[in-house]
């Protein structure tokens, strides 16, 4: 089992403490594979033909990028973001390019209730980029305390709880 915290240290270990977390963005699974094998997990042999991806936040940018990463390498993808048009569009580029399944899930993940419904859509994973987030622009002076709150609520929280969802059955 894996579980990518996109952006995130490559030292972060993962909610229940055992795998590493493979945390460099744009990472496809091979990376993925190696980082795991340098950290003494036991993957020799893994193979991203057939295995299944959830990558949140792919409508565009880093999220995108690591469902390409992931499909060119054989991986089934789910891709999750609130925008269906980006991620309808996004989806037939990915399948006819890679001839891979691609499945999308226009969900705001900031709603709790939409973890557990994207959850059970995607089934048992191999895989978890959790790359969602809308963390405001601009300077600190600029951005009241409302807005950091419920930005990190669903950039930390939401990456744990949707981790605490899957990683049962991963």
């Amino acid at each position: 089992r894996t579980l990518l915290q996109a952006g995130a240290s490559p030292d972060i270990r993962n909610a229940m403490g055992q795998t590493p977390i493979a945390g460099a963005a744009y990472k496809g699974f091979k990376d993925i594979v190696e980082i795991l094998l340098a950290h003494g997990a036991d993957v020799e042999g893994a193979s991203p033909d057939g295995r299944t991806a959830l990558i949140t936040g792919a409508s565009k940018g880093i999220g995108l990028a690591c469902a390409r990463a992931f499909a060119a390498e054989g991986c089934n993808v789910h891709i999750a973001a609130r925008s269906a048009a980006e991620l309808e569009k996004n989806a037939a580029e990915l399948a006819a390019q890679y001839k891979v399944k691609v499945t999308p899930h226009a969900y705001d993940l900031a709603v709790s209730e939409n973890t557990v419904k994207l959850a059970r859509e995607c089934g048992p994973l191999d895989v978890l980029v959790n790359n969602a987030g809308a963390i405001p622009g601009g300077g600190l002076e600029a951005i009241d305390e409302a807005a950091w709150r419920a930005s990190w609520e669903l950039k930390l929280f939401g990456y744990m709880d949707f981790a605490k969802l899957v990683l049962p059955e991963m």
